[in-house]
Formats: C-alpha cells, sequence, structure tokens
C-alpha cells in the first residue's frame, strides 16, 4: 500500500514539474514572439 501511494505521489509530482516546463516554454515562446513584433514595428517605423 505504501509503495502504490509513494508511486503515486512521484507521478503526481513528475506530471506536475512536466506540464510545468511546458507552460514555461509556452511563455517564452509567446514573450520571443512579443519582442519581434516590437522590432519589426519599429523597423517599418524608422523606414518611413
Amino acid at each position: 500500500m505504501f509503495k502504490r501511494l509513494f508511486g503515486t505521489a512521484v507521478a503526481t509530482a513528475v506530471a506536475a514539474l512536466g506540464v510545468k516546463v511546458v507552460k514555461d516554454i509556452l511563455q517564452a515562446d509567446e514573450e520571443e514572439e512579443k519582442k519581434l513584433i516590437e522590432l519589426e514595428t519599429e523597423e517599418s517605423e524608422i523606414e518611413e
């Protein structure tokens, strides 16, 4: 019983960590995309 409970706790922790990593990666992608959009906007303003 204890092994099953411990295994469930470990599996839950690993799953939560995986979700956090994916969430952080997606957030970083969004921030990078925003920076690129800002740079493109600045470049087009300079050209005008």
